[in-house]
């Protein structure tokens, strides 16, 4: 069997530069290793520059649907965008090889997003689509609960305790609905802020881009997303993937490692020489807010996982976490490939059974601190 796995999330261009994209990489590996292992083979198409538009994916999909493969899976993509090209694609076929397109029958798999009702009736004759995704209310929930548990823990002051949700551009909702379900049980009368940014949009550097444009707004004590410096907030952070938890982190981990080395500097200065005590003052206050921001993640790929993970045995002394990564929610992505495989393997042997089994294959979630 031959499958088409489709994603607008790669691409050629500086294909060495994997800063953004370890989870699609990630999940494309696990696709081949699983297909590998009933024997089919696997074509990528990809867009041909990153940052791919609703047009690029289009291309990109109507040329997989045009090579007559047997399955195709799909990770991401708009769903608005798969349903039209479906639409276009077969329309076309029925009015050129009416009688080859009754017969041909194209089971798509889509992983990470679901095609809701609005699109569902859209569907074309001969079309089988599953969604194979997380539990991500749950996976949200659960990432409420680790910044609740790390604020208890602290014994941080009520009032000092601020939460903040990174969206991406599209598909989070569940996560951030299930995270706002906890905060709101634990701490009923705080708003959990949640900025809107192109910045943000599931990559490490447009993450990163956003935390500088926000710490540079503190330092020039004009207003950010997290307010003023001079009003001292511990803030949790709740990104909806783990990309986004790694280029927040650089900013933070980076911007704190300068002000250390510059506030280290008063050590050695003699008598003689001047402080500007105005910007030593700003300095510590910058390092506050850095020391006291922890994220949680979401995907558990493998950078995120190394370093919130003890190295060497699991004892009291040789614990290593990371400063601000406090923990990370495993999105089982080694069973979300292998669900997806597996279902176009049944779809091929069992058609009748394939086609009934629910229609969201979901997934579930665990938690590492």
């Amino acid at each position: 069997m031959h499958i088409a796995f489709v994603s607008s999330a790669l691409s050629p261009e500086n294909a060495e530069d994997r800063d953004s994209f370890d989870f699609f990489a990630i999940l494309l590996a696990g696709v081949v290793r699983q297909a590998q292992r009933l024997d089919h083979r696997v074509s990528v198409y990809v867009p041909q520059k990153k940052g791919a538009t609703d047009s690029d994916q289009g291309i990109v999909l109507r040329s997989a649907l045009t090579k007559d493969f047997d399955a195709i899976i799909v990770a991401p993509f708009e769903t608005g965008v798969v349903v039209s090209e479906l639409e276009s694609f077969f329309e076309k076929m029925r009015q050129m090889h009416p009688e080859a397109c009754k017969a041909r029958q194209l089971p798509i798999v889509i992983i990470d997003k679901i095609i809701d009702a609005t699109f569902t009736v859209k569907i074309p004759e001969g079309v089988f689509i599953k969604n194979v995704i997380c539990d991500n209310k749950s996976g949200g929930f659960q990432a409420g609960q680790i910044l609740h548990d790390y604020f208890e823990s602290r014994n941080i002051p009520f009032a000092n305790r601020k939460f903040m949700v990174l969206t991406g551009l599209q598909g989070a909702e569940d996560r951030v609905r299930g995270f706002g379900e906890a905060i709101s049980i634990e701490y009923p009368d705080i708003q959990v802020v949640r900025p809107t940014s192109s910045d943000l949009n599931f990559t490490r550097v447009g993450a990163r881009r956003w935390m500088n444009d926000q710490f540079n707004k503190l330092i020039k004590e004009t207003p950010s997303e997290f307010g003023f410096l001079n009003s001292y907030n511990a803030w949790g952070i709740f990104a909806c993937n783990d990309e986004m938890a790694l280029g927040i982190r650089h900013v933070i981990s980076n911007y704190y490692r300068q002000i250390r080395e510059r506030l280290s500097l008063f050590t050695y200065t003699s008598n003689d020489r001047i402080i500007d005590q105005e910007k030593t003052l700003l300095d510590l206050r910058a390092l506050m807010f850095l020391q006291d921001i922890k994220i949680v993640g979401f995907d558990g790929i493998a950078p995120a996982i190394e370093l919130i993970q003890p190295v060497g045995p699991r004892t009291d002394t040789d614990i290593r976490r990371d400063p601000w990564l406090i923990g990370t929610i495993s999105a089982e992505m080694g069973e979300q490939t292998a669900k997806a495989i597996d279902w176009i393997n049944l779809f091929f042997h069992n058609n009748q059974e394939a086609v009934e089994s629910p229609s969201l294959i979901s997934i579930g979630i665990k938690r590492i601190t």
